[in-house]
């Protein structure tokens, strides 16, 4: 059973507060050696390159600014299947965010409704089309046992990958018909006039209104608030809209500069990767056993990740989250900006691409 949700005006509050004390309990030290060597290694143009790199920049001619807002809201809270990375690869070429990417323009460009991906359009998909407009087959054909003929049999991999963006996109688009809304976009634009662009009240709104952004765990009686999903919202709205050149936004847009980190699994294995975290004293035996694997460079095949229970991932991602509010104070960093710079770098060198991700199967909150 999850843990009630912060009380109004404390969400971003409670994301610090049981980060912290998640990672404190179980006693994951913060390296101030690491933090040091890690921010004198840091090159200011490599951070200055991949701290912009938000995946939310597309070459479309949108027909509005709700049309583009929706777009984004479309893929932030279907920002997930990092759990199907190789097996998305295998089929697709393309990796977790990009298959998503590749889903949300695909429906927007497609022309068999208008408005693009509108409430309606939403809810008319079936399971069938989200495949197609996915790029994924559900069946393969395999040579039967004992005739000369091949046999299509279900994926099971796309099958539980499909069902997962299938339950998101149909669940959401049932809350917006509900309220009446042509599209999240214009759900958005309301929610960004009456909250007056304010980061708790926006928070709340997501989290209470749709389930998909409801990214809370109980840990041994302990609440972990990380809404991993909203924040990386927030962010890209305030982005996306507030790049050079771009004419000002119809409505007011968030400030995320204060907000904490995006927690999904990249960002703690690249703390991991370069020593951030100190686990020799770590109390639950299965992420110091883990921890200890990164931080002596002996970490598992990228072709076997390691498969992490909710409990686990969860513990990680609170003790990431804390460990970049300590590396963006000492650097006089945003948390969001070390939090892009380090997605991005993971992709950005074989090295750092060879690193090893663990995964968390079956979540749909990042």
């Amino acid at each position: 059973m999850d843990p009630p949700l912060p009380t109004s005006g404390t969400y971003v509050s409670s994301i610090r507060e049981s980060c912290t004390l998640i990672r404190e309990k179980y006693n994951i030290k913060i390296s101030q050696d690491g933090v040091s060597n890690f921010l004198t290694n840091l090159k200011a143009e490599d951070y200055e390159r991949l701290k912009s790199s938000h995946g939310l920049a597309f070459p479309l001619k949108f027909e509005s600014a709700v049309d583009e807002l929706n777009v984004i809201c479309l893929l932030s809270i279907l920002n997930f299947l990092h759990g199907y990375r190789l097996e998305l690869k295998a089929r697709t070429g393309r990796g977790a965010w990009d298959t998503i990417t590749f889903l949300v323009l695909s429906l927007y460009l497609s022309t068999e409704s208008y408005p693009p991906l509108s409430t309606s359009h939403l809810a008319s998909l079936t399971k069938e089309k989200l495949a197609e407009f996915m790029g994924l087959k559900t069946h393969v054909e395999k040579q039967h046992e004992t005739l000369p003929i091949q046999i299509g049999e279900v994926d099971q991999d796309v099958k539980e990958i499909v069902e997962l963006v299938y339950g998101v996109i149909s669940e959401t688009a049932d809350i917006l018909q509900k309220q009446k809304e042509k599209s999240f976009g214009s759900w958005m634009e309301r929610a960004l006039t009456e909250s007056k662009a304010d980061n708790e009240k926006l928070l709340k709104l997501l989290v209470v209104t749709f389930p998909a952004f409801r990214d809370v765990y109980e840990i041994d009686g302990q609440p972990v608030y990380l809404f991993k999903k909203a924040l990386f919202l927030l962010n890209g709205i305030s982005h996306v809209f507030s790049l050079p050149g771009r004419p000002t936004a119809p409505f007011q847009l968030p400030d995320s500069s204060r907000l904490p980190i995006f927690a999904d699994n990249v960002i703690p294995t690249m703390l991991m990767h370069h020593g951030i975290f100190s686990f020799e004293e770590a109390t639950e035996p299965s992420v110091r056993s883990l921890g200890l694997q990164y931080t002596t460079n002996s970490f598992p095949s990228p072709d076997v990740p390691p498969r992490l229970e909710k409990k686990h991932a969860a513990i990680l991602r609170a003790a990431s989250v804390d460990a970049c509010s300590v590396i963006a104070k000492a650097g006089n960093l945003t948390e969001v900006d070390v939090d892009a710079y380090l997605w991005a770098v993971a992709k950005d060198t074989k090295e750092l691409r060879g690193v090893t991700r663990w995964i968390e199967r079956g979540t749909i909150m990042y």
